[in-house]
């Protein structure tokens, strides 16, 4: 059977750490781990070819509940993502969920 690289995923595992690669044999059992997402094939040995690279995680916002410094914090880390700096902390989690919503664009807002 061929050799692969593996790489092991986000999801936890006790048999392979996030981001620590292994060079196996492909086996169904190989293959079981990777389709129960506990890790991706980065290349295969033989062939030379790479297999995708995963998605980025997702950014994540802070909890509704979080303090109004975090939520700036993080606002203002997000390429492309404008709030009005007066804004509370629960207008800028709004302003982002429809941020989110509409594909990463947030209209301008009409002043009141």
């Amino acid at each position: 059977m061929a050799k692969i690289t593996i790489e092991g995923s986000l999801t936890p595992s006790a048999r392979l750490a996030r981001g620590e690669r292994l060079e196996v044999q492909d086996s169904d059992e190989v293959r079981k781990f990777i389709a129960d997402g506990f890790a991706v094939e980065v290349t295969n040995v033989e062939t030379g070819e790479t297999a995708p690279a995963p998605l980025p995680e997702p950014v994540k916002a802070p909890a509704k509940s979080a303090s109004k410094e975090k939520w700036v914090e993080f606002a203002d880390a997000q390429e492309g993502f404008e709030y009005d700096p007066d804004a509370t902390r629960d207008e800028i989690a709004e302003a982002w969920d429809r941020h989110v919503s509409q594909g990463g664009e947030v209209p301008n807002q009409p002043e009141e």
